[in-house]
């Protein structure tokens, strides 16, 4: 499948060119700096960036697997003035077609270790008509910060800033592909006048075909000390078009925990909106009138994004995963445990507005699920949108949604084993919930059970019973047998007597079971001299030795030998008599 692709994302790139038009470098160190031997990724760039020979293109970059960390100074083509920090700046207003191929993304990373500087910028003299694919690749780490070479205000985008909107004086517009990338912990901090966003894309204008990326950990803040007047936009992604026709295409792409922070101003003058905990497509007026911007988006998958916006003034534009400034088609996309916090009009997952001629006429749906109750009776969310100097209004509509109980999370591992004898504590009943509440066990707290496996029941009430259903939950628990030790004492007698009572010791015998001890042995007044078994015996009338492990020790009668009794004196007579 990935050669398919590949081959398929080639013969589009090399679309309307000769066949044989295109060159291949091959990156042979993981190592920053200007270097040609080894081929450092830098260098490679920058031999991009100086041809001037259309044939040579479309260049193809081949990174192997490794961590590229960017760490010498900035890399400037086309604008020989400017510092980038740092920053890899592609491109120079010559048709520029740059593929960079890594061995995926998991192997091929490339990331700004300074803290303090973009990744990439791509037609940075905003020539236009440029083409630039990334396959295979993370690109992490980029911080935009207040010192690039636009000025002291941070604009955005510290993983990639693009775009060029193909206006009067420019080439046409750019295009970035994306195939199989990751883009994780990058940052934007937004300066005070600026509008911008995307922590890891900030696109201004052009289109974006991002295909199977994912985007994760990127945040966008602006300070709170600033007396903010630009917008904030995009948290993973900000795609700014001026109303150009221009397209953000995504499929099969992931958002995870995304965020994008506005202040909690100290100005009054405070204005800025925010837009788009993952994503934001921004439309705005440039004094040309064309087809609106678009997004098209098929099996994304949003999830723990959000959009934060502490302003005392009016509410934000919202969107705690997604904010649609434009055309939207969305098809099987998921949206997950997204959030948006602070003032009023904060979309929990989408929010939609479309803004023109800096009117104010905007469609907007958004709510916060986790603020809504459960109810048996469907909520009616009703929209409607009144028109402006520019557009008609429409006829107020409304839709209805279902919010039904939700079933507490129940977590509890089946116990230890314990032995026979042991009580029910909290060691083993200790199920815990997602939501406040209750729980009660069966059996209950003290409880001595049975040796074998037994089943502990956790009913759950959530104190919530209005949003929440009761559960229950169950787990097993092994009861181990105790040891239980019968000894016989050792005894003697004298042959031909009768045996004494035998008599011995009972240990391990435990809650309260009625089990005692008989003995006994073969031995009887008439067995010969000699040691015999004293033979120990349960007396469980109850039944109660299946919980135990019992073992029975014998004890010895010793039978000795009978002493004879000896014969009294013998008496002589005398007679007297005649012989």
């Amino acid at each position: 499948m990935k050669k398919t692709r590949l081959a398929f994302l080639t013969a589009f790139i090399l679309s309307g060119l000769p066949a044989w038009s295109s060159t291949s470098l091959t990156v042979g160190t993981t190592n920053d700096g200007t270097g040609t031997s080894p081929l450092t990724l830098r260098a490679a760039i920058n031999q991009a960036n100086n041809d001037s020979t259309a044939s040579h293109f479309p260049y193809f970059i081949t990174l192997p697997a490794g961590t590229y960390s960017l760490t010498q100074g900035e890399l400037v083509a086309g604008q020989t003035s400017a510092n980038y920090g740092g920053t890899l700046t592609i491109g120079t207003g010559l048709g520029s077609n740059i593929v960079f191929l890594g061995a995926g993304a998991s192997s091929t990373i490339i990331t700004q270790s300074d803290g303090s500087s973009r990744v990439f910028i791509l037609d940075a003299a905003g020539a236009g008509g440029e083409t630039f694919t990334f396959s295979g690749v993370t690109i992490a780490g980029g911080n935009d910060t207040f010192n690039d070479a636009y000025g002291t205000d941070g604009l955005g985008g510290g993983g990639i800033f693009s775009g060029d909107e193909g206006l009067a004086g420019s080439a046409g517009p750019d295009k970035l592909f994306l195939t199989n990338c990751i883009f994780a912990n990058n940052k934007a901090g937004i300066g005070e006048s600026t509008e911008g966003g995307g922590a890891a894309i900030l696109n201004y204008g052009g289109s974006v075909y991002m295909t199977n990326c994912i985007f994760t950990n990127n945040a966008v803040n602006r300070s709170a000390s600033l007396n903010a007047a630009g917008n904030l936009f995009g948290g993973a992604v900000g795609f700014e078009s001026a109303d150009s026709g221009d397209t953000l295409t995504a499929v099969g792409c992931l958002f995870v925990s995304n965020s994008l922070t506005s202040p909690n101003p100290t100005h009054a003058a405070d204005n800025e909106q925010a837009a788009g905990g993952a994503l934001a497509l921004y439309t705005i007026q440039s004094g040309v009138d064309g087809p609106p911007t678009t997004l098209r988006m098929t099996n994304c998958v949003f999830a723990g994004n959000s959009v934060t916006d502490n302003k005392a003034s009016s509410g934000s534009l919202g969107g705690g995963a997604l904010y649609v400034g434009g055309t939207a088609y969305v098809i099987g996309c998921t949206f997950t445990n997204n959030a948006g916090n602070g003032t009023a009009n904060l979309g929990g997952a989408i929010s939609q507005g479309t803004t023109v001629n800096d009117s104010t006429g905007d469609f907007s749906l958004s709510y916060n699920p986790a603020t809504i109750p459960a109810s048996t009776i469907a909520y009616t969310i009703a929209y409607s949108y009144a028109g402006d100097a520019s557009l008609i209004g429409i006829t107020n509509s409304s839709t209805t949604l279902t919010v039904t109980q939700a079933v507490p999370q129940i977590t509890w591992t089946n116990p230890a084993p314990i032995l026979y004898g042991s009580l029910l504590t909290t060691n083993q009943l200790n199920a815990s919930a997602n939501v406040a509440g209750t729980f009660v066990y069966s059996p209950t707290n003290g409880t001595a059970l049975n040796t074998g496996t037994n089943t502990l029941t956790a009913i759950f009430t959530p104190t919530d019973t209005v949003d929440y259903t009761g559960s229950t939950n169950t787990v097993n628990v092994v009861v181990q047998p105790a040891w239980l030790t019968v000894t016989a004492a050792n005894t003697n007698r004298v042959y031909g007597q009768t045996n004494p009572i035998f008599t011995g010791s009972i240990t391990g015998v435990t809650n309260s079971d009625n089990i005692t001890a008989a003995y006994s042995s073969s031995a009887t007044s008439a067995s010969a001299a000699g040691t015999y078994n004293i033979t120990p015996s349960l007396v469980d009338p109850a039944n109660r030795q299946t919980n135990y492990a019992v073992n029975l020790v014998n004890g010895t009668l010793t039978v000795t030998q009978a002493v004879p009794k000896s014969p009294g004196p013998t008496r002589l007579r005398s007679f007297t008599g005649r012989c």
